[in-house]
């Protein structure tokens, strides 16, 4: 079967959003490994937390609009 132009702009667009993912849950361990963090990097661990999350929300909402199609 082909893959319409849609099909595959999502893939794209999930392969984006995946490979963002991953980078924020380096630096996430990079922080959460640390025995203490200034204030500066917890603030980051929690913006960065937040991120991942909508991220994940996205990557979800993209697969299910794919199987849905």
């Amino acid at each position: 079967m082909e893959q319409t132009k849609h099909e595959a702009e999502t893939d794209t667009d999930m392969t984006l959003l995946v490979h963002e993912h991953r980078l924020l849950d380096e630096r996430v361990h990079e922080l959460a490994v640390q025995e203490h963090l200034t204030p500066e990097e917890s603030l980051e661990l929690d913006r960065l937390k937040k991120e991942k999350l909508k991220l994940k929300d996205m990557i979800s909402q993209l697969s299910d609009r794919r199987e849905s199609a």
